[in-house]
């Protein structure tokens, strides 16, 4: 019977007669005997494989639930076509087959994706295997990639992803209990480390007080060295200039007391001079008088009286009188002096 059929764009069809391959393509229009010719068609789109494995079991013998999700496709369609049936005869009997077909592809996909989860989780213990949810995708991406059974069936997996990793509920349990218990431990931890740091930066605090404090008693003291210094030079300068004032004031002093005793020392001298000259003015007067007396012994004395009375004024004349009257009191009875006469004396 020949027939002809022109398949979709997502379909990958191939034409074969006595077992060889005459004709394939991807939407292709075909004309064929049925009885001798046959027609393989197959999708070209991905299929979406999901799978949960409940019964995994880690190196220490703890069960686990891992999920897993592939996206695959057909990428060798004639061993896809030896190993699976995707023989069309007509369109209802076709899609009815395909449903088989996939599910047939899927467990297939399913034990390769069981058989490398259990090569990865086999060597590795509880507390790592439910964190390594990444670790596994990228695991079985790349081993599944290199599958030979997948390779062989003409499938190459496109996507891989690890939905998730988990234990059996009472194993979770101890895990949150542990987990918690070291969550706390980690917390109290934290609280000590928190209290320690924060007595350390108190005691760093403290440190920087009391360096602070004596850095500031340093600076006063320095301060307290500077002004001692100032004032001791102060005091120092002060004294040098009382000791030059001084000195210069003793030299002053000195010069006025050697001024003095070189005035005192001419004084001396022309006192000396004087005394020397008074001496000899006297020596000259005792001399006159020497030889005054000496005339005078050889002259009578009458004649020095009138001489002398010669030699005189008025008022000496009659203070004489008056003393010659006072000598010779004691024989004189009666002596009159007038007003007049004093007035007239006194006069004169």
């Amino acid at each position: 019977m020949i027939r002809f059929k022109k398949f979709e764009q997502n379909e990958y069809a191939i034409l074969i007669r006595n077992g060889k391959v005459v004709k394939a393509g991807v939407g292709m229009a075909v004309i064929y005997d049925t009885r001798l010719c046959g027609v393989l068609v197959m999708p070209t789109t991905a299929f979406n494989q999901s799978a949960a494995f409940d019964d995994i079991q880690t190196a220490d013998y703890q069960q686990l639930n891992v999920q897993c999700d592939l996206v695959y496709r057909i990428a060798d369609y004639k061993k896809a076509g030896d190993i699976f049936d995707f023989a069309y005869t007509n369109e209802g009997v076709y899609r009815r087959k395909l449903v088989d077909t996939r599910a047939q592809m899927a467990r297939q996909v399913a034990n390769v994706l069981k058989t490398e989860v259990i090569r990865f989780i086999r060597n590795k213990k509880l507390r790592e295997a439910v964190i390594c949810q990444d670790e596994l995708a990228k695991w079985l991406g790349t081993e599944l990639a290199a599958n030979e059974v997948l390779e062989d069936m003409g499938l190459k997996i496109v996507a891989a992803a690890v939905l998730g990793v988990t234990p059996r509920p009472e194993t979770a349990k101890a895990l949150e209990a542990a987990a918690r218990e070291q969550i706390l431990k980690e917390q109290d931890d934290a609280i000590y480390v928190r209290r320690n740091a924060a007595i350390e930066q108190e005691r760093i605090i403290k440190e920087n007080e009391l360096n602070t404090e004596l850095k500031v008693i340093e600076k006063q003291r320095e301060k307290k060295e500077r002004e001692l210094a100032t004032e001791r030079m102060t005091i120092e300068r002060r004294q040098e200039i009382e000791r030059m004032q001084q000195k210069h004031e003793l030299d002053i002093a000195a010069e006025k007391i050697e001024a003095d005793i070189k005035n005192e020392n001419e004084k001396i001298k022309l006192i000396d001079i004087k005394a020397g000259n008074d001496r000899k003015v006297a020596d000259t007067k005792a001399y006159e008088k020497e030889i005054m007396l000496k005339t005078l012994n050889v002259v009578d004395i009458e004649i020095v009286k009138a001489l002398a009375i010669a030699g005189m004024d008025g008022k000496t004349l009659i203070a004489k009188a008056f003393n010659d009257i006072g000598a010779r009191a004691d024989k004189i009875e009666n002596l009159n002096i007038t007003p007049d006469l004093l007035q007239n004396l006194m006069e004169r």
